[in-house]
C-alpha cells in the first residue's frame, strides 16, 4: 500500500489466512464498512512495514532491512463499521504508529500479535470492543489505551510498553491479563471510574504495579498477583464502592 486505503460504507473486505500486507510511510487501512481478517495459528495474517524483509521478501528492493516503529500509520475502525462482520483473529501487526484505532464502534479481536508500535498498541475511544488473547510487545506508549467505553480486555500479555494498560475514562472488564516488564505502571487509572473488580491478572516486574479505583479493587479470591514490582505494588483511588472492600496483606514488612 503506497497510500491509505479505505473500506467504504456498505462494503466488505475479507483478508484471507496467510496474507501479507505491507505499508509505506503514512499509509493506513481504514474501515467504514466491514473489515474481517481471520487468520489461523498455522497461517496468520501479517500487516507490516514495506521495509520488513522477515515476511514476504525484500518488497522495497533495498537489500536486507528491518521495519522501524512508525513506518506506517494504523488500522482504523470508525463509527460506520459493521461490527458483526468486523472480526480479527491471528493477525500480526508490526511497526505502525498505532496497531489498532477503534473509535465509536465495537469489534472483536483475538490472538493478535502487535509489536514495535511508535505509540499505542491498541487505542479505544467510545468502544465496547472485546480484546481476547492479545500479545503486545514494545509499544512506545501504552500497550492498550482505553479512553472511554466499556471494553473487555481478557487474557492478554503486554510487555515492554510505557504502561501496560492505561484507562482514562473507560470502565473496562479486566480479566486474565499478564502485565509485566513495562517501563511505568502495569495498570494505570488517572481517575476513578466505575470499573468492576479486576480478576486473575498478573501485574509484576513493572516499575510500578497497579493504580486502580476502589470499585475495581479485587476480592480476596480474585486470583490477582501484584508483587514483585519495583515500586507501589497497588495504589487505590478514592471512589464510591457499594460492596465490602477487604484489604489483605500483599507481603510482610
Amino acid at each position: 500500500f503506497y497510500s491509505s486505503s479505505t473500506v467504504g460504507q456498505g462494503t466488505w473486505l475479507n483478508i484471507e489466512p496467510g496474507a501479507i500486507l505491507k505499508f509505506q510511510a503514512g499509509a493506513s487501512l481504514n474501515n467504514s464498512g466491514a473489515l474481517s481478517a481471520l487468520g489461523s495459528e498455522e497461517a496468520p495474517i501479517t500487516l507490516t512495514s514495506w521495509r520488513d524483509d522477515s515476511v514476504g521478501g525484500d518488497s522495497n528492493a533495498d537489500g536486507p532491512s528491518d521495519g522501524q516503529p512508525g513506518d506506517w500509520s494504523q488500522v482504523t475502525y470508525s463509527a460506520d463499521t459493521i461490527s458483526f462482520l468486523s472480526n480479527l483473529d491471528h493477525v500480526h501487526i508490526r511497526y505502525p504508529n498505532y496497531g489498532l484505532d477503534v473509535s465509536s464502534t465495537s469489534i472483536s479481536a483475538s490472538n493478535l500479535n502487535i509489536r514495535d508500535t511508535r505509540y499505542y498498541g491498541v487505542y479505544l475511544n467510545t468502544s465496547n470492543a472485546t480484546l481476547d488473547g492479545l500479545t503486545i510487545r514494545d509499544a512506545g506508549r501504552s500497550g492498550i489505551y482505553a479512553y472511554s467505553g466499556a471494553p473487555s480486555i481478557l487474557n492478554s500479555d503486554i510487555q515492554g510498553a510505557e504502561d501496560g494498560i492505561y484507562v482514562q475514562h473507560a470502565t473496562p472488564t479486566l480479566q486474565g491479563n499478564t502485565l509485566q516488564h513495562n517501563r511505568g505502571w502495569g495498570l494505570y487509572f488517572p481517575y476513578a471510574t466505575d470499573t468492576p473488580p479486576i480478576s486473575n491478572n498478573t501485574i509484576i516486574t513493572n516499575l510500578r504495579g497497579a493504580r486502580i479505583p476502589a470499585s475495581a479493587f479485587p476480592l480476596p479470591d480474585g486470583g490477582n498477583t501484584f508483587i514483585p514490582n519495583t515500586f507501589s505494588p497497588l495504589a487505590i483511588l478514592g471512589h464510591t464502592r457499594n460492596t465490602d472492600l477487604p484489604l489483605s496483606v500483599l507481603r510482610d514488612g
